[in-house]
């Protein structure tokens, strides 16, 4: 008998100096262990109800053992019940602290730091609008001048936009892929090869143009400032900025169908990125193909 009161002694002494949850929860596992040995303890006085009147036990001692231990498991159930919300009580509150922690800690590092670098955004939209005025300004004045000259009869002496901008992409990672030049089966008919040869022609364009570092980094750009400074989110850009492909596809008669179809989420990845006409994009269709347009729907 003597060990419930060290037991209990020992829990009221948890019990009075715990503050934290995990503190409270030592005091919930105290009483657990309390009971799972009240409960064998009754469990072996059960098991030897058959050899009380055999051994000549006092029956009525026998049975104030079996009353004394089921009382014992009802009163520690009781304060494991109590012990178990004053657990839980104190695990709310430190959660309620940490939540708040955090929020003073966003507000410490993460709102200075977004209040900047909204500013920063502003100084580069800022900077990339000059940038455009300027390549506007100069590419009209050389097509004036392309014009005149042009009228004039001399047409050697245009300057090429296309040959500029080619040059200010050397080093910012243009990777060509050559034209291919297939070879015609000896069994092959003309329009055939001339589709098949269409088609390799075009997919070399195509991937070029998708390698191209400036159109690839605008239309990141374009995507990243309507979530930025537009605040689009996805569902909004899908609707205002929808990735369409034109696929097109020669009959055997000749004729040329035209299919429009919806770019795929998942298609809107650098791996199949886009082409940029614009403000205009598209994807590139897996299958082979004439040639592909793109629309903004």
């Amino acid at each position: 008998m003597a060990r419930t009161p060290k037991t209990q002694t020992t829990i009221a002494e948890l019990a009075s100096k715990a503050k934290t949850a995990l503190e409270h929860l030592e005091v919930v596992q105290k009483i657990e262990a309390a009971l799972d040995a009240e409960e064998e303890a009754l469990d072996a006085l059960e098991a030897s109800r058959g050899d009380v009147v055999l051994s000549g036990t006092s029956i009525d001692e026998y049975h104030q053992q079996i009353r004394d231990g089921v009382e014992r498991i009802k009163t520690l159930s009781a304060g494991q019940a109590k012990a178990q919300k004053r657990y839980e009580a104190a695990l709310a509150q430190e959660a309620e602290q940490n939540l708040i922690e955090r929020t003073e800690a966003v507000k410490a590092k993460q709102v200075p730091a977004l209040t900047e670098a909204y500013r920063k955004l502003h100084t580069a939209m800022e900077s990339l609008l000059a940038v455009t005025a300027d390549i506007e300004s100069l590419g009209g004045e050389i097509e004036n001048h392309n014009g005149l000259v042009e009228m004039r009869g001399r047409p050697d002496l245009a300057v090429s936009i296309g040959a500029i901008k080619g040059a200010a992409k050397l080093g910012l990672g243009l990777n060509e892929t050559a034209i291919p030049v297939l070879e015609q089966a000896p069994d092959e008919p003309g329009a055939a090869f001339a589709l098949r040869q269409a088609n390799a022609q075009h997919r070399a364009l195509r991937q070029n143009e998708i390698s191209d570092p400036i159109k690839t980094l605008g239309l990141d750009a374009m995507i990243a400032l309507q979530r930025a400074a537009l605040d689009m989110g996805a569902h909004e850009q899908a609707r205002n900025f929808r990735l369409v492909s034109v696929q097109k596809y020669q009959m055997p008669d000749g004729h040329v169908v035209e299919k429009f179809i919806d770019a795929d989420p998942a298609y809107k990845t650098r791996h199949h990125k886009v082409r940029m006409d614009g403000v205009t994009a598209g994807y590139i269709p897996d299958k082979p193909q004439l040639g592909t347009a793109s629309a903004k729907a």
